[in-house]
């Protein structure tokens, strides 16, 4: 199809026609009808461009909602055919431009913004050329089946278990233990006698409890009751920071969500686990 600055070239050589057929003019004549078979000419190498044309899917990097997310693709010619200002795009991505001379190859990679979590697919790949002149368009649409996987977004959001704290240096305190010495709290009826500050309340500043705390595991569990009151986007993204964040320091997690539990564990494989676990929670393509 004519491209802008093809319409305007046909609109050109349909003015030269009349002009030469008006004033009998053979010199604008012949001018018009060598435009219009460098236009013919234009169709085919146009055509030509594309045609032969491989184009391979590669893969795919995850990326997390916000970000984008990328996909690598490989174009390659057949024999000595040469393929140049090729634009392969897909909606909403940068246009790539590629050239196909001396290589038989070209690999490109192109990053796609992504919003919602869950399984990713960027549609139909747009192939498209106005080569050799510009005032044709020769285009194609290919749907490569590629897949990635979006993960939630990490917010921080603070999570407190409702019999126990978790610190970040990894280590589950009970506030019920007698490990180590916490502090003073004001003395409450029922409080054993052993734990009453005796000293502090001989110093007149009033009758106080000793608290203690112990330390009664190093795995931390990340649960998705933890975060309740909170909408479901939320959740996850909250799920998303801490897994991030305990991975940074090769803790043991385990995470818990409905009817999906994963051991806790530690390294790489166990975090891209959670991550795409957290991805495909109650989400559809």
């Amino acid at each position: 199809m004519p491209s802008k600055q093809g319409i305007f070239f046909a609109l050109l050589v349909i003015a030269l026609f009349f002009g030469g057929v008006n004033y009998q003019n053979s010199l604008i004549l012949a001018m018009c009808f060598l435009l219009a078979s460098l236009g013919q000419l234009a169709t085919l190498h146009t055509y030509r461009n594309l045609s032969g044309l491989n184009i391979h899917a590669g893969h795919s990097e995850n990326a997390f909602a916000g970000d984008k997310a990328a996909f690598y693709l490989t174009l390659s010619r057949m024999g000595k055919r040469r393929h140049e200002a090729l634009k392969v795009t897909w909606e909403g991505s940068v246009p790539q431009i590629l050239d196909l001379l001396d290589n038989v190859e070209a690999q490109t990679k192109i990053f796609i913004p992504v919003e919602n979590r869950g399984a990713y697919k960027p549609g139909r790949l747009k192939i498209e050329t106005y080569f050799p002149m510009g005032i044709l368009r020769a285009w194609t649409l290919i749907d490569l089946e590629m897949e990635c996987l979006v993960y939630p977004k990490p917010i921080f959001v603070d999570f407190i278990n409702e019999s126990s704290q978790q610190n970040m240096d990894g280590k589950l305190m009970n506030t019920t233990g007698d490990d180590d010495f916490d502090g003073l709290r004001k003395y409450v009826i029922g409080d054993s006698l052993k734990q009453v500050a005796w000293k502090n309340m001989a110093r007149g500043q009033g009758m106080h409890s000793k608290t203690f705390i112990g330390y009664v595991d190093e795995t931390i569990w990340l649960d998705w009751r933890y975060f309740s009151g909170k909408e479901t986007e939320l959740r996850l993204s909250a799920l998303c920071y801490w897994v991030l964040k305990l991975s940074e320091t090769n803790q043991l997690y385990g995470l818990r969500l409905p009817e999906k539990e994963i051991r806790p564990e530690a390294g790489l494989a166990h975090k891209v686990r959670c991550l795409e676990t957290l991805a495909r929670f109650n989400s559809s393509p």
